[in-house]
């Protein structure tokens, strides 16, 4: 397939997706549904993608076990790591401790 085939299949698709989102205006329906779903998992996707590769392996990964032998490891990151996925899990596992995790997020 050459690119201007796909480029005709994305632009119906996003002229399709558009519709589905002003169609609320109508009323609320099963395209709009179908469309607000398509938008919101393509949004936490790319987020999700986006967050990985730049923050836990650009920064943390790369900053602890670095790939160019003249930079150091950086090892306080680790206490960061920790922090981070003790901020995500502790609730999980003591639920009475929720009501201290906006004032540690905060910090």
């Amino acid at each position: 397939m050459d690119s201007g085939f796909m480029n005709h299949i994305a632009l119906w698709v996003a002229a399709f997706l558009t519709l589905g989102i002003i169609s609320f205006l109508y009323r609320d329906n099963v395209w709009y549904k179908i469309c607000e779903s398509v938008f919101v998992g393509i949004s936490a996707g790319y987020w999700f993608v986006s967050y990985f590769w730049d923050n836990l392996y650009g920064k943390l990964w790369l900053g602890v076990f670095p790939t160019d032998p003249a930079r150091e490891a950086d090892y306080i990151l680790l206490i960061g790591g920790a922090l981070g996925i003790l901020l995500s899990v502790l609730p999980k596992l003591f639920p009475k401790s929720q009501k201290f995790m906006p004032s540690a997020a905060a910090f």
